[in-house]
């Protein structure tokens, strides 16, 4: 059997079917490893592990820029904490929740925590389910919250906002840690409560420049694109060429990256060539494929 050495075991066994396929397998990249993601992953798993049940936790503030992969990095984490067998009672803990904040309503949070344990529930009165909330998070044997967008929360207006400050630090009183998810221009988003920001460490995801970790998230990413032949994305050609065009936020990376990938699979190309990434940059066109 041909060894594909620049390849994912995994990705190997896709080089066998047709192509829609392949492109299909695109849309879905596994979490690449680099380390200012595994650097917050493993802030993650100390709190979880040290900090529950401690009066007051400390919690933690994921920032980074728009499309710098803060919801990867925490869907991935929370992929790795899954439900836990059923206990005497029929129970079945969810040690890991994860919410996105939407619109900075602070009912809708209570009702998305409150369904991320029991997601059958279904509110009716107000008076019936804002006061549920901690009560199910203890019930569901809850340890740690992860809430994405989280900047949206200035987005409710002061009411809103100081009610969800105030059960955040309802729920950190409890023992339970969290993570909130903002982009840098939001970091200001607990400064409405000092006793509870003082709470939060800040973790970054930064901006991707010309530098080892980016050679490696390359690699990383070349490894699960089913092409026979390797591309070498970590080449400092490419990784010059695309920080000086601009290259340097996740989702947009990833985003050209799987493009010329599908171009490249669909041409019938061997790898993915510089030539091939300045023109898919260039291109007002999808990539080809069929449906």
């Amino acid at each position: 059997m041909k060894a594909f050495p620049h390849l994912h075991p995994d990705t190997i066994k896709l080089l066998t079917l047709d192509k829609q396929a392949r492109c299909d397998h695109m849309r879905a990249l596994r979490f690449v490893p680099y380390p200012a993601g595994m650097a917050a992953l493993r802030w993650l798993r100390h709190l979880y592990l040290t900090e529950y049940g401690r009066d007051r936790p400390r919690s933690m503030h994921l920032l980074g820029a728009a499309g710098m992969g803060k919801s990867r990095v925490l869907k991935h984490y929370a992929s790795l904490h899954g439900q836990e067998e059923r206990d005497a009672q029929g129970h079945r803990a969810r040690p890991v929740v994860l919410v996105e904040m939407q619109h900075g309503d602070y009912k809708t949070l209570c009702t998305d925590l409150i369904r991320a344990c029991l997601p059958d529930f279904r509110p009716t009165r107000t008076s019936n389910y804002l006061d549920r909330v901690i009560p199910t998070l203890q019930a569901a044997g809850v340890r740690q919250i992860l809430i994405d967008e989280a900047g949206h929360l200035l987005l409710g207006g002061k009411h809103s906002q100081q009610q969800c400050l105030a059960l955040l630090k309802s729920i950190t009183n409890q023992g339970i840690t969290i993570c909130i998810a903002t982009t840098e221009n939001m970091k200001a988003v607990l400064a409405a409560d000092e006793q509870l920001s003082s709470r939060f460490m800040q973790v970054r995801l930064p901006h991707w420049s010309e530098s080892q970790e980016m050679r490696q998230f390359l690699s990383g990413i070349e490894s699960q694109i089913p092409l026979p032949e390797p591309s070498r994305l970590d080449r400092l050609q490419i990784v010059r060429w695309l920080v000086s065009h601009g290259y340097t936020i996740t989702s947009a990376l990833l985003d050209l990256i799987r493009d010329a990938a599908i171009t490249a699979i669909m041409a019938g190309h061997p790898h993915i060539t510089l030539e091939l990434l300045q023109e898919t940059a260039a291109t007002i066109m999808p990539p080809d494929r069929t449906d």
